[in-house]
């Protein structure tokens, strides 16, 4: 009944796209445990209407997170990136440390996997992972001559993709790792589970090996010898809003 319920509040918010379909959709992915409250909190706190609407009404107790999204000097993206880590659930800070640089070197403003970052992100405590991602951000902003336009650039891009992973969209690490295993495909960024050293991000892929960073800090080189996939298989892929069935591939994200 959940799952039928879930399916026909998707197809509505697909047809219409209105704010209030989203929110009952989101409202119940909730309820039934299909999206976490901390992805919901850093939604809001990344100014999605749909989750500010569904954290005033499905727990009330929570507070709508402290947002820096409009205006404020360029300086001011430090403590925006910053307070990812305050908002996201604590297993998750890695993980969206990682899709910060991620994002950033998608839109060419960072190189991705560089000494450094992987050095601050294997040495940080979970909650100061986020320095160095802000950090970086701030130093992105400083470099053009436009340090107002730079700031929006770099918030745009980073806020585009965390929604779109907070949501479970294809492309993006989905809420339940993949179990690592040395013939499956991995991709940079994807969020992957170890029987013994547990969650993970992948860092780095090559035909041979995969790199994972683990939420303990450890970073591991494993064997990465993925088979050849079907031409069905690589048309499988989880849909916008994450776990449930019956929606168009290609579908458009939420705004």
């Amino acid at each position: 009944m959940s799952d039928e319920l879930l399916r026909q509040l998707e197809r509505r918010w697909y047809e219409t796209g209105a704010v209030e379909d989203e929110v009952a959709l989101l409202a119940l992915r909730l309820r039934l445990g299909r999206i976490s409250l901390g992805s919901v909190r850093l939604l809001a706190y990344l100014n999605h209407e749909a989750a500010k609407c569904v954290l005033t009404t499905e727990c009330p107790k929570e507070r709508l997170p402290r947002q820096e999204w409009f205006g404020g000097p360029p300086d001011r993206i430090q403590q925006w990136v910053l307070g990812f880590a305050d908002v996201c659930d604590p297993s998750d800070r890695l993980r969206v440390a990682q899709r910060c640089f991620l994002a950033l070197a998608r839109a060419g403003l960072h190189a991705v996997g560089s000494a450094e970052d992987d050095e601050a992100l294997t040495r940080e405590h979970p909650w100061a992972v986020m320095l160095r991602p802000a950090a970086v951000c701030l130093g992105v902003v400083r470099e053009g001559a436009d340090p107002a336009a730079r700031e929006a650039r770099v918030r745009a891009v980073i806020r585009d993709d965390l929604v779109a992973w907070a949501l479970g969209a294809p492309g993006t690490s989905a809420d339940v790792p993949r179990p690592y295993s040395p013939d499956a495909t991995f991709e940079v960024g994807e969020f992957v589970s170890h029987v013994t050293f547990g969650p993970g991000v992948v860092r780095r892929a090559t035909k041979s090996q995969v790199e994972i960073g683990f939420a303990g800090g450890s970073v591991r080189r494993l064997m990465h010898r993925p088979k050849e996939r079907s031409p069905s298989d690589r048309n499988k892929s989880p849909h916008a809003m994450g776990d449930v069935a019956g929606a168009e591939p290609g579908v458009r994200m939420p705004s």
